[in-house]
């Protein structure tokens, strides 16, 4: 009877909280459900038009590397450096070819136009093939014309038919994304409506359990006021049924048992014997209380006895504290009196700490690299070849991905606000906390700029020297060759000057010989051979004199300067305004920028370029030269164009050699040294010249010169 009056009220509960867990239940299953299908449409970016993207993305990047390696290939000085930009151009071919394997898979347009694209992509390779012959057979101009020309149109090319994928793949991302964006907004409306839907039934079932509990309980509160008033006849009469019920059922017992203890004095007696026995009970209850105190007081006691072990323990732990601080303070000292600069890195490579050796290295104070990363505007690290070094290259990034220590890591050090670059060594050495992760790595330092100043100074050495070393082979060449042919007529024409003596000798002394023959000797023969041996002595004069200039330029020191090249060029036409205005010759000159060099020798190039293009100039049209500059990859590039006879491309690898003329016939003067001279002025100011020209219709001559010392 027990249990049946206490299940309805029971039962009212658990079913309005089961009611809500249910509720909440299919709310959460309707929840992962939208997020599924939204997790699903994701992927389906992700695995398709992303993976595409990024893949088209992969190959527009290595078409652009192969191409500037294409430029490594034609500028590469010697065998091994060819055969490394060879190798780069194989690497990133295969690079290209397995993000084409990646399209495939993931594309879901028209296959042709990745066939088309793959096509196209391997046409390249016979292009790339022929430039990479030219350059071993020494032909660099005509692999750098096929470069710039038919391998940049190819390159655009490609670019056109991968561009196809490219807007298909991100035609298809947006298509995918508005699907996304609608099944968001659906689902979202969804979800409000469900809430409010849930919301309401859930407030529906908690106003109609806690109405059906408070009314019963509000009339027992009015029927229980009506009997504390006095009337204890009043009778509830409730239903007993559910447990409010039988409360009132308790409540009218009550009543009647205090009517009866009222009618019975006897019943009255028994319970102030009762109320005695609880009186005893409690004094019973209070001895139990003092021997609780008593126990109470013993705990206070062990108390103050574990606070007397944790005060020494707390002393220990100061002691200990203190050794910590004098050893840190000792390490810190031998940090900061250490010739190498020391830095240490978080996991997250921000600078915890550094010694004063490293800020007088980086040229940065303690407040400049605390908190800093290893990716920070402040500093940027550079590769032995003096390139921007990739992230993943940075020393505690390397520390961090191996998970290995460094030894002897070449990096420079470049910063904004700080020209010189510094260049050290590195090393690394990773603390553990206890659990085995990672609580900091420091990096050591040793400065070695000095040092690779020393070897890039000694390799620029090497460089001249071997420049001179050819120079001299040239001379000696000349010398061997092209002196050959004057002393040889000087020998000649003297021999033939002596028999003419000899023969006028014998004439004079025969009186019968008529003095015809004897003015013919002295009038024609004796000064013809006279003259055949003064001119052959100018000419070796000329030659001699030519490879002193050539000589004079690699000994002579230079004076790197900033140069305004406006400046300059009007000078120089100030000076050659007389030859420009007997020729009729019309110079137009754009506004230059500046570089880096040796004013004077700087100036003679400009002078020689132009003279050549007075002396070479059109015989049946007024001569036009047009100066031009641009800045290009941090250098300046300045263009010399004439309207002249130009130049056979046979001629473009051999009229910078010492003494060649492009026709020796022609009678224009000059010894054939100007380009020479050019050349040679250029390779000492880091500079570089080359040309392109058609004959008939004039040349042009490009000048490269840093902007940087």
């Amino acid at each position: 009877m027990h249990n049946k009056h206490h299940t309805k009220l029971r039962t009212k509960l658990l079913t309005g909280f089961g009611i809500t867990a249910l509720l909440a239940a299919i709310l959460g299953g309707f929840a992962l459900i939208q997020m599924n299908k939204l997790a699903s449409l994701n992927k389906d970016i992700y695995d398709h038009p992303l993976a595409v993207s990024n893949a088209v993305r992969d190959i527009q990047i290595n078409i652009a590397n192969m191409h500037r390696s294409m430029k490594d290939v034609v500028l590469a000085d010697d065998k091994q450096q060819l055969q490394a930009a060879i190798d780069k151009v194989n690497e990133q071919e295969n690079n290209a070819l397995a993000s084409f394997e990646i399209i495939a898979k993931q594309f879901l347009g028209d296959k042709e136009d990745i066939q088309t694209a793959r096509v196209a992509f391997l046409q390249w390779k016979p292009i790339r093939q022929q430039v990479i012959d030219l350059v071993n057979a020494g032909k660099i101009d005509q692999a750098e014309n096929i470069t710039k020309n038919q391998g940049a149109k190819h390159i655009d090319t490609l670019n056109e038919s991968i561009e196809v994928l490219s807007s298909f793949a991100n035609a298809k991302a947006k298509e995918f994304h508005q699907y996304t964006q609608i099944a968001r907004q659906r689902n979202l409306l969804f979800m409000i409506i469900f809430i409010t839907v849930i919301v309401a039934m859930c407030l529906a079932c908690g106003i109609y359990i806690t109405k059906s509990i408070t009314q019963p309980i509000y009339h027992v509160i009015e029927q229980i006021n009506i009997v504390a008033k006095g009337d204890l006849n009043h009778k509830i009469n409730m239903d007993p049924s559910d447990e409010i019920g039988q409360l009132a059922y308790s409540f009218d017992q009550m009543t009647n048992d205090l009517k009866l203890i009222i009618a019975n004095r006897d019943e009255l007696d028994a319970a102030n014997q009762q109320l005695t026995a609880s009186e005893q009970q409690l004094k019973a209850n209070e001895q139990q209380l003092r021997a609780f105190n008593q126990q109470l007081r013993a705990s206070e006691q062990q108390l103050k006895a574990s606070n007397q072990q944790l005060i020494a323990s707390e002393q220990q732990l100061q002691i200990t504290n203190e050794l910590l601080q004098a050893s840190e303070r000792k390490h810190r000292g031998l940090l900061d009196n250490l010739s190498v600069g020391v830095v240490a890195h978080g996991p997250d490579t921000s600078i915890i700490f550094n010694n004063p050796m490293a800020s007088e290295i980086l040229g940065l104070s303690e407040s400049q690299m605390v908190g800093k990363t290893a990716i920070d505007p402040a500093w940027k690290f550079l590769n032995e070849d003096g390139t921007e070094m990739a992230a993943e290259n940075y020393p505690i990034q390397l520390a961090l991905n191996k998970q290995e220590n460094l030894r002897d890591y070449i990096a420079g050090i470049s910063r904004p606000d700080k020209q010189q670059i510094t260049w050290v060594t590195c090393s690394s050495f990773a603390v553990y906390y206890e659990d085995g992760s990672l609580e900091y790595i420091l990096i050591s330092f040793v400065d070695i700029t000095a040092r690779i100043t020393l070897q890039k100074h000694n390799q620029q050495l090497l460089q001249d020297l071997q420049g001179r070393n050819e120079e001299l082979k040239s001379i000696a060449y000349i010398s061997s060759h092209d002196l050959k042919t004057p002393l040889i007529n000087i020998k000649g024409f003297s021999d033939l000057l002596i028999e003419h003596c000899t023969d006028m000798q014998n004439l004079i002394k025969n009186e019968n010989v008529q003095n015809s023959e004897i003015d013919t000797l002295i009038t024609k023969d004796i000064p013809e051979d006279l003259n055949y041996i003064c001119s052959s002595t100018a000419r070796m004069d000329k030659l001699i004199c030519g490879m002193q200039k050539v000589s004079h330029i690699g000994v002579s020191e230079i004076d790197i300067q900033p140069i305004e090249m406006n400046h300059v060029l009007a000078g120089i036409i100030n000076i050659m305004k007389y030859q420009t205005d007997s020729n009729n010759t019309e110079i137009k000159i754009d506004t230059l920028p500046g570089c880096m060099g040796d004013e004077s020798q700087i100036t003679q190039v400009f002078t020689n370029l132009i003279d050549n293009a007075l002396k070479y100039k059109h015989p049946d049209r007024n001569a036009i030269i047009s100066i031009t500059g641009k800045i290009e990859n941090k250098r300046s590039l300045y263009c010399i164009e004439d309207n002249g006879i130009g130049i056979h491309p046979d001629h473009y690898s051999k009229i910078f050699e010492i003494y060649h003329r492009l026709d020796p016939r022609q009678n224009i003067s000059g010894q054939g040294l100007g380009l020479t001279i050019i050349k040679r002025i250029l390779d000492r100011n880091n500079g570089k010249i080359w040309l392109e020209s058609e004959p008939n219709q004039g040349s042009k001559f490009f000048v490269y010169l840093p902007m940087e010392s």
